[in-house]
């Protein structure tokens, strides 16, 4: 069984230590007693004591129960496993953090772990107490959609912000900047959709709603990672030739509130810049006052935080401010960016900062072939289900079709009826006006320009495959997943075509119109698959195109929206066809390694995605898109 309880000591003095030195990490930063530190005694300060964080190591490592999934399939994942939480009250009543052991289980294939031993997960729960803390005063809380995602998030910067700043990220091989790495076994992202480092994190605030989930906390959380670790990296970039992000007695000296002499610091400005970005972030936390901020609201107060901070050098301060507000405009929370609360889950993304001379763009979507105007949306980052475009060539009360951006380089996803979702990069220099033009292919295989699509048993929605959006998808129900095929007679008869693309990416399911709801799932999506052309009306057919048994990668943990979105095929040869067959050889369940088999011997919990009927007889298709050579 996995796994045991026998190193239940070295859990409880790991939580304790780690729970005690978060608590001064956080108090040399201004959670400080009047503010709501969790601590036995105020020594005399103001504020309520007698409330110290309460950790329950190893909680229900011997009571976990089988749980019953969609289907009605029993033992099916296991209560009191794969998790942690933190539950935080008013000043005066101690917190409490359970830590739970992880084992890999049908929908969640962790290693045989334990969370107490996973640094980043016990700082990331110590840090929800943090922000309920400081956020609008220590007997508020935190609340509102985007405010719960900023929770999420900041436990996460602040987990990552500790390890780094000590020396201790990455001492197991992990990625420094991945969110529970050893408790998931996924060294390089950890238990998110994205690793941390900016680099390797595309979202921005046009995203909200972007997971498979829709909106949801945790997802939308790392919109906030984002943005703040482009400030971090902003911040240390400007100071790397002063203060060396590399020296690690200097980063331990400035995380422990000392000087690089060992002397009491007095001068916060003297350290690496990922300093001053924490210090920054938690000055805005206890300087909000709104219990339910949005991202905009934080945005706004931690600009003025840069501000208030004091220092002998104002000019250094203004230089950060600067630093600080073309970051967050180059992830979407310029000077332009709204937020009817912080319940609102499509926010008015901008990307124009306040300090900057941004670009002027206009863009333009043109027919490839025929160059005539196309009538779309545009959107920046990779992903269009559920964000916000940045502009439109609709009219109307549509969003403009111009828009100012910060100068730099971006991606963009142009999604247009009769052309599918197309990508593009573009850089813009500082204050240029441009006029960007996107050709676009056509999609042959678009319902909007008359294909339509047939399956074999099972099939449903397949409409909804080439309806151009990646917000709706088709199915197969209660069948083999192998040898399901859908059939599409391209519009316009015969066509040569020199790009494929499909998409996996599931979205929340959504009740049907006849009763019930759809069938959704991360390891329901298409994985595998084979694509076929004819060009005597669907008579014969010849083999095209052979995916990669990966093509839609899936890796324990879980598969992720990253890993499922659109990904689009370069032919070798351009095919001539009026027909085309997409042949389905897996979905995520069945073809990939990570989930199939029992990976522990639980008898309460079978660990092989395919013990579960409904995995090996569901997949589900978001997008097929054919697109016809330009000439």
């Amino acid at each position: 069984v996995c796994p045991d309880r026998a190193n239940v000591d070295a859990a409880i003095v790991n939580l304790f230590v780690g729970h005690n030195r978060v608590h001064d990490f956080a108090y040399r930063l201004g959670l400080i007693p009047v503010r709501g530190a969790l601590q036995t005694s105020n020594y005399g300060q103001p504020g309520v004591g007698g409330d110290p964080e309460l950790g329950n190591s190893q909680n229900a490592a011997l009571t976990h129960d089988a749980v019953t999934v969609a289907g009605g399939a029993a033992g099916v994942g296991l209560t009191g496993r794969n998790n942690a939480n933190q539950i935080t009250l008013q000043d005066g009543v101690p917190g409490i953090t359970n830590q739970y052991l992880f084992q890999p289980v049908v929908g969640f294939y962790g290693p045989c772990a334990d969370g107490d031993l996973d640094a980043s997960i016990f700082l990331h729960e110590y840090t929800h107490a943090i922000s309920n803390r400081l956020i609008a005063g220590p007997d508020t809380g935190l609340s509102g959609q985007q405010g719960g995602s900023m929770g999420e998030s900041w436990s996460d910067l602040n987990a990552i912000e500790y390890l780094n700043a000590f020396g201790l990220a990455g001492s197991r091989g992990e990625d420094p900047f991945s969110e529970g790495a050893y408790a998931t076994g996924n060294k390089a992202v950890g238990i998110r959709d994205f690793n941390l480092a900016p680099s390797k994190n595309p979202l921005n605030y046009s995203d909200f709603g972007f997971d498979t989930t829709g909106p949801e906390v945790h997802a939308d959380g790392e919109i906030w990672n984002a943005i703040q670790m482009t400030v971090r990296e902003a911040l240390v970039e400007k100071y790397r030739k002063t203060y060396n992000p590399t020296d690690k007695a200097l980063q331990a000296a400035c995380a422990l509130g000392r000087t690089d002499t060992g002397a009491k610091a007095t001068n916060w400005d003297r350290c690496p810049g990922n300093r001053r970005y924490i210090t920054y972030l938690y000055d805005a936390l206890y300087m909000q006052a709104n219990g339910a901020p949005s991202m905009v609201d934080m945005k706004n107060v931690e600009l003025a935080a840069v501000l208030l901070r004091d220092t002998a050098d104002a000019e250094t301060v203004e230089d950060d401010y600067k630093t600080v507000a073309d970051a967050f405009a180059s992830r979407g929370l310029g000077s332009g960016s709204s937020s009817k609360t912080s319940a609102d889950t499509d926010p008015v993304p901008s990307f124009a900062s306040p300090t900057a001379v941004n670009a002027q763009v206009a863009f333009a979507l043109t027919d490839a072939t025929t160059g005539k105007p196309v009538k779309g949306a545009v959107y920046v980052g990779t992903f269009q289900a559920r964000a916000t475009p940045i502009a439109t060539t609709f009219g109307g009360t549509q969003p403009a079709s111009s828009a100012a951006f910060i100068a730099g380089t971006y991606q963009f996803v142009v999604q247009a009826k009769g052309y599918g979702l197309q990508r593009f990069s573009a850089t813009f220099a500082a204050g240029a006006k441009v006029v960007k033009n996107f050709r676009l292919q056509q999609n042959v295989a678009s319902g909007t320009l008359g294909a339509t699509a047939v399956g074999n048993d099972g099939a449903a929605r397949l409409d909804q495959v080439l309806d151009d959006d990646e917000a709706t998808n088709g199915a197969f129900i209660a069948q083999p997943v192998a040898g399901r095929a859908i059939t599409v007679a391209l519009a316009g008869g015969r066509s040569t075509i020199d790009k494929v693309a499909v998409s996996s990416l599931h979205h929340p399911a959504a009740a049907l119109p006849g009763g019930g709801t759809e069938v959704e799932g991360r390891y329901l999506g298409i994985r595998a698959f084979d694509l076929q052309a004819s060009n005597d009306g669907g008579k014969t057919y010849t083999t095209v195109y052979n995916s990669p048994g990966d093509f839609f990668p899936g890796f324990a943990p879980r598969p992720t929206a990253p890993n499922l979105q659109l990904r689009t095929i370069t032919l070798a040869k351009p095919v001539t066809a009026d027909h085309l067959r997409l042949v389905i050889r897996t979905n995520n369940c069945t073809g990939s390694p990570d989930f199939v088999g029992e990976k522990e011997s639980d008898p309460l919990s079978p660990s092989d995605c395919t013990s579960l009927a409904l995995n090996t007889s569901t997949v589900t298709v978001t997008e097929l898109q054919a697109f016809k050579a330009a000439r």
